[in-house]
């Protein structure tokens, strides 16, 4: 095997040696284009190219893609353009002549993208790209082109300049049975059916003469009575949303400070910004959790008489409506209150002495539970976390014949960004007498480097010091090309970290290619049928995607709720408040701090371990 590795090693140094000779020409072959002030070259992806190939026929290395383009550390995708910077062709960077664009005149809108990421990528501001293209302002689609610059063709597709906006439908007059409904900025005809307990189709014969594919901000609208409400309240400040989810409840809101083993009241209280043009990434995510909050509440709701009440509080982000939110008896008074993350807020709601449950999904630090009985931390804290991981580290990779030689891997100068867990896990394997290796490289790791710690010796398990997508570019093609020399593959695993959760395309197929395992807080997998059906769910209440984010605040939503309804029918049927619980994305097993008094509150102590199986397969644990 040694002379394999040696001959290995070599051909790598020549074809670095090869690709350095050659970078400048092949670079320089490159079209170019001004962006950002910059003369950049540029390369379109094409079908079947990968961060490495395109690395070896440009003659650079993967570390200098990446560098210039960030994205490209999640794989590519044809038709997604690169840049260079002059200086990697050979010659110094330049800036474009005057009256020469930064940046191409048109895009070409795909999958996932948004004004606001387009705006980012071209350092445009949005409001130029909206004025270039007045329909991008209520959205944009795959496949759009957007004009970028004053000089671009005007596309067929965006040939049409957007309508001067009409007056508001207004003035209706009152009709028995119905109910004068005015459209919020935002909202959908769909959305309002389903908040009301009616249908596109009764909202459509109610108002004949409204055009259903074309309303605005301020129409007026005649909506069907069916005893179901979503309210905005009008008072400027602070701002209300109530919403009586069950389709049987004949109440439009439930008293304050009212409960009962069959009716539960919910006040979610976070910083919406509903009153911004432009939410931030944020606040947007929040009302994403409100979204799925809500069709949970609604799917999972006991039918047979069991109601809960949710109302929505934007604190706007700061504490002075807080504080004014926090005086309303339907917030203090409220059964459950999920709470915001921001710095000193769920302290204040606690001193607040309101005795409701309050439900921390968002603040992983918040540690008001160890003094506060009413008090649930749902995210389980670092320390149990590495805890729980370690433990599922032993018991995952114990076999008959003992442990998995555990082989540490630490770059010199490299991020350490897991050197408490690794510090943690070297001082459980040093308790239990179970011997582990660690390897010191420099770069990027080399065969050489694993000499006499590679599976066909000994099982081995190779763990890293950090969790970045970065640096397991740094490791993981060498583990690759190792495995697929090993006669027995299922003798070798990779240790890693809830960032790997995020990887795409090339970077997830190599988890599956390494036999990865993972801890997580929560679970994410695209192929996994619950989650997809959920997010189909979801898009057709609300006409749109959930953001890809992690964890999915959609779903996170959707989780609070079920835990919630599962909490009424618990108590419903005389227990305590659930202590264990697994939603689609996350895991609860509630329980008091180990030496904590019996004023304290909850803790998750709950996680998922994630294993990613060779030929794309998923499979999680929960610790």
């Amino acid at each position: 095997m040694a002379t394999l590795y040696n001959m290995i090693k070599r051909a790598a140094a020549l074809v670095a040696l090869t690709a350095t000779l050659a970078a400048s020409a092949q670079v320089q072959t490159l079209p170019t284009m001004g962006v950002a002030g910059r003369v950049l070259r540029y390369y379109d992806v094409r079908t079947g190219d990968s961060v490495y190939s395109v690395a070896r026929d440009l003659g650079i290395t993967v570390d200098q893609i990446i560098a210039n383009n960030p994205s490209a550390a999640d794989g590519l995708t044809p038709g997604m353009r690169l840049y260079f910077p002059e200086s990697l062709a050979g010659g110094a960077d330049a800036t474009p002549a005057p009256g020469e664009p930064q940046h191409p005149l048109t895009h070409v809108v795909e999958k996932g993208e948004s004004v606001y990421g387009i705006s980012a990528r071209y350092n445009i501001p949005v409001e130029t790209i909206i004025k270039l293209n007045p329909q991008a302002d209520s959205g944009v689609h795959a496949g759009q082109v957007l004009r970028l610059a004053e000089g671009a063709p005007q596309h067929e597709a965006l040939a049409a300049a957007k309508p001067d906006v009409a007056a508001p439908k207004s003035g209706l007059a009152p009709r028995a049975g119905y109910e004068i409904y005015k459209i919020a900025a935002g909202e959908t005809l769909f959305a309002i059916a389903d908040s009301r307990g009616t249908t596109l189709d009764a909202i459509q014969v109610a108002n004949p003469d409204f055009d259903i594919t074309s309303y605005s901000e301020g129409d007026e609208i005649y909506v069907p009575l069916t005893g179901v409400r979503n309210d905005t309240a009008h008072n400027a400040s602070p701002q209300t949303v109530a919403a009586d989810m069950p389709e049987d409840s004949t109440a439009n809101t439930a008293p304050a400070g009212y409960s009962s083993l069959h009716e539960m009241s919910v006040a979610v209280v976070l910083p919406f910004m509903a009153e911004d043009e432009h939410p931030g990434r944020a606040a947007r995510l929040n009302q994403e959790f409100l979204r799925g909050f809500l069709m949970g509440v609604r799917e999972h709701s006991d039918r047979n008489g069991a109601k809960i009440y949710v109302r929505a509080f934007d604190t706007k982000g700061n504490m002075d409506t807080l504080r004014m939110l926090m005086e309303r008896p339907e917030v203090s008074g409220a059964d459950i209150i999920v709470v915001p993350d921001a710095d000193g807020q769920m302290a204040f709601i606690e001193d607040s002495d309101t005795r409701s449950v309050l439900l921390n999904y968002f603040s992983i630090k918040d540690e008001t539970y160890r003094n506060h009985s009413n008090v649930v931390q749902a995210n389980i804290p670092h320390d149990k976390m590495y805890d729980r991981a370690i433990n599922g580290f032993m018991q995952t990779f114990r076999g008959e014949d003992g442990l998995f030689l555990p082989v540490f891997l630490s770059r010199a100068d490299g991020p350490t960004d897991k050197a408490e867990f690794t510090r943690l896990l070297k001082e459980r394997l040093d308790a239990e007498g179970v011997p582990y290796a660690t390897v010191e490289y420099s770069g990027s790791l080399e065969v050489e480097n694993l000499a006499g710690y590679t599976p066909d010796v000994q099982p081995a398990v190779y763990i890293p010091e950090s969790g970045t997508r970065h640096e397991f570019l740094r490791y993981a093609p060498v583990l690759e090309k190792i495995k697929e020399e090993l006669a027995t593959p299922e003798n070798m695993a990779l240790w890693g970290y809830p960032e790997f959760v995020t990887f795409k395309g090339e970077n997830r197929a190599a988890l599956h290619s390494l036999n990865t395992t993972i801890y997580s807080r929560y679970y994410t997998n695209d192929n996994d049928y619950t989650l997809r059906s959920l997010r189909s769910r979801y898009k057709d209440l609300y006409g749109q995607e959930m953001t890809d984010a992690f964890p999915l605040q959609g779903v996170q939503g959707y989780d609070a709720a079920a835990y919630i309804v599962a909490a009424l029918r618990g108590m419903a049927q005389g227990d305590s408040l659930p202590k264990d619980f697994e939603g689609a994305q996350g895991t609860l097993r509630l329980e008091r701090a180990e030496g904590l008094p019996h004023s304290a509150g909850l803790v998750n102590n709950s996680l998922f371990l994630i294993h990613y199986r060779e030929g794309n397969g998923v499979e999680k644990t929960r610790m």
